[in-house]
C-alpha cells in the first residue's frame, strides 16, 4: 500500500474553539490552514469543535471533538478508483451517553451504509475502508472496525464519477438521544492506494490503527530558507 495522506490533530492548540463561529465552511477552512485535507465537507449542527482528549477505558485519545446537540457528518473524497484500490483509516469515538439508535449507521460510502452500533458508555473504535472498481463499473467496499470486518457493499460507479466518491463519517440523524448532547471526536486517519492486479484484483492492507505525532521546530541555525518556485 502506498500511503499517500497521515493526518493528525495534535498540531492543532489544544482546547480551543478551532474557529469563531461554527458554520461548515469556516470548520474547513480552518482544517485546511491547519494541515488536514482528508475532511473535505461537512453538514449538521455543532456548538463547539476543538482538539482535545476524552479517555475510554482508561485509554486517553486524542482528536477533533465535535460538540453536537443533533447529528453531524465529516465527508471525505477518495482519489481516483478508476486507477487504483484505496484504504481509508480513521478512529472515531463517541462519548458517553443515551444514544438515538441501536443500530445507527455512522459510516458511509456514496450514500451506502455500514451498521456501527455504539455503547450508551464512551467507546472508540479505529475503522479502515477498502473499495475497488472492476471493469464493469461496479465498486465493492469493506469495512473493517480493529481490523474485524464489519461490513461489505457494492454499487455502480460510470467512468466520470470515480474520482467524486465520498465515504462519510458522522450520522444524518441523531446521534444521542433527543434532547441530549454528547460528542463525536475524529482521531488520526490515513489515506492510501493499492495497485490493481489482474481484472482489477487488490487485497486490503489493514494497520489496525496510527498514532499520528509531530515535533516542532525548537532550534534552527544556518541560512534563510527558499523555496524552490522562488
Amino acid at each position: 500500500m502506498n500511503i499517500i495522506n497521515l493526518e493528525g490533530f495534535r498540531q492543532i492548540p489544544a482546547n480551543e474553539g478551532l474557529c469563531e463561529n461554527y458554520y461548515s465552511t469556516n470548520i474547513i477552512s480552518a482544517l485546511n490552514e491547519n494541515g488536514v485535507t482528508l475532511i473535505n465537507d461537512m453538514s449538521g449542527s455543532v456548538t463547539s469543535v476543538c482538539r482535545g482528549t476524552q479517555a475510554v477505558n482508561t485509554v486517553e485519545r486524542t482528536g477533533l471533538i465535535f460538540t453536537t446537540p443533533s447529528y453531524v457528518t465529516l465527508y471525505s473524497t477518495l482519489p481516483d478508483l478508476k486507477v487504483s484500490a484505496v484504504q481509508l483509516g480513521f478512529r472515531l469515538t463517541l462519548s458517553a451517553g443515551k444514544k438515538y439508535s441501536s443500530s445507527p449507521s455512522h459510516i458511509r460510502i456514496n450514500g451506502y451504509s455500514f451498521t456501527t452500533p455504539y455503547p450508551d458508555e464512551a467507546a472508540s473504535y479505529y475503522y479502515e475502508i477498502f473499495a475497488t472498481r472492476n471493469e464493469n463499473g461496479y465498486v465493492s467496499a469493506s469495512l473493517y472496525c480493529n481490523r474485524s470486518l464489519a461490513g461489505n457493499t457494492s454499487f455502480y460507479v460510470s467512468d466520470d464519477r470515480t474520482d467524486k466518491i465520498q465515504v462519510s463519517i458522522g450520522s444524518g440523524d441523531n446521534i444521542f438521544s433527543s434532547g441530549a448532547s454528547g460528542t463525536l471526536m475524529l482521531g488520526d486517519m490515513y489515506c492510501g492506494t493499492v495497485a490493481y492486479g489482474k481484472n482489477n484484483s487488490a487485497e486490503p492492507a489493514l494497520l489496525g490503527a496510527i498514532e499520528v505525532r509531530y515535533s516542532p521546530v525548537t532550534a534552527f541555525t544556518g541560512g534563510e530558507c527558499e523555496k524552490l518556485a522562488g
